[in-house]
């Protein structure tokens, strides 16, 4: 059991330096897209809330990353719909 259970945290400890890694990319994707940001591509999804395509890309890049990480784990997100990274399995 000792061993099982020092497995398992090994395994989080991989998983949780790996999303900190998925994170700052995550992070230096915003930053960048900060300097060039395009006002003309916000989209009005509902009345007070707005989506672009920054939060787009960033939530399908982190889906993404996350999907091949834990491949059995359903991640919701909710600026993109109807793709394939975003299906929690049944």
């Amino acid at each position: 059991m000792r061993n099982k259970n020092k497995n398992i945290m090994l395994d989080l400890e991989k998983i949780t330096l790996n999303v900190r890694e998925i994170a700052l990319r995550a992070g230096a994707f915003l930053r960048n897209e900060r300097s060039s940001f395009d006002r003309g591509r916000v989209e009005k999804k509902n009345a007070h809330d707005y989506v672009s395509y920054v939060d787009k890309e960033s939530e399908h890049r982190i889906v993404a990353q996350l999907r091949e990480l834990v491949p059995e784990a359903g991640f919701p997100a909710s600026q993109v719909h109807h793709c394939k990274a975003y299906e929690i399995p049944h």
